[in-house]
């Protein structure tokens, strides 16, 4: 059964939840989206994937290898089992799942809208403007 469009992304707890035994955390490119580094948008959209429309801006093309998204949805379904997004992606989060991955992988939630800028120190050399 599909979730609906607002079970797909929850609000970040802002408790722990002693159910809750394993959290899966998931970024979007590279991880779930599998793109080519460097690899030119003509060669890219010949291989078979999902444009993932983005309100106010051009759609996204998405490839994703649709056995991994299913083993990893039949993870973070089971109980005590939570996702968390930790991605950029975190805007476009909603039409990902619901349009690309037909609601796989949703009940997550977002860790951080700007994961770059949340978990590196202060003081870091690392750390971007």
């Amino acid at each position: 059964m599909k979730p609906t469009v607002t079970g797909l992304i929850i609000p970040r707890p802002t408790e722990p939840d002693d159910r809750i035994r394993v959290l899966v955390v998931l970024d979007v490119d590279g991880v779930v989206n599998t793109f080519i580094p460097g690899e030119p948008a003509e060669q890219r959209i010949l291989r078979p994937g999902r444009w993932v429309p983005r309100g106010g801006h051009e759609p996204l093309y998405i490839q994703f290898d649709a056995e991994v998204v299913d083993a990893l949805d039949e993870q973070v379904q089971r109980s005590g089992v939570q996702l968390a997004w930790l991605t950029t992606w975190a805007p476009d989060l909603l039409p990902l799942i619901s349009v690309a991955f037909d609601g796989r992988l949703s009940g997550g939630y977002v860790i951080a809208a700007r994961p770059d800028g949340v978990f590196v120190a202060e003081d870091s050399p690392h750390r971007r403007a």
